[in-house]
């Protein structure tokens, strides 16, 4: 992964067809780490890396799932969380007056 975002090269082999040559561009990371091992990965990044991971091979899962503190997550942590929950069985609690990110993201809103 930290190929194709600090390789133009790789990036145009792997985009040629479904990305013009400015949003390749778009895709590198504008100061490549010096390693793999070094790279430094976003709570984004590793969301995206996430869900590719579970398109190749879906994890093994658990029976049941609880998340706690539930308020703040938006729809890529969601789909994390529920590629772990081996039957779909996910109790999600959250108290949207404790939001950290008040109308952010997956802040609740009142209807």
């Amino acid at each position: 992964m930290v190929a194709l975002l600090s390789d133009p090269t790789v990036v145009e082999e792997a985009a040629d067809g479904v990305f013009n040559a400015a949003e390749q561009w778009a895709l590198l990371w504008a100061k490549p780490p010096r390693s793999d091992r070094s790279a430094t990965w976003s709570v984004e990044d590793m969301l995206l890396l996430d869900e590719v991971a579970g398109l190749i091979e879906r994890p093994e899962g658990f029976g049941h799932v609880v998340v706690d503190e539930a308020q703040d997550l938006w729809p890529m942590p969601c789909r994390a969380i529920a590629r772990r929950s081996a039957f779909g069985s996910i109790t999600v609690l959250g108290d949207p007056a404790q939001a950290r990110r008040p109308g952010r993201r997956g802040a609740a809103r009142s209807s």
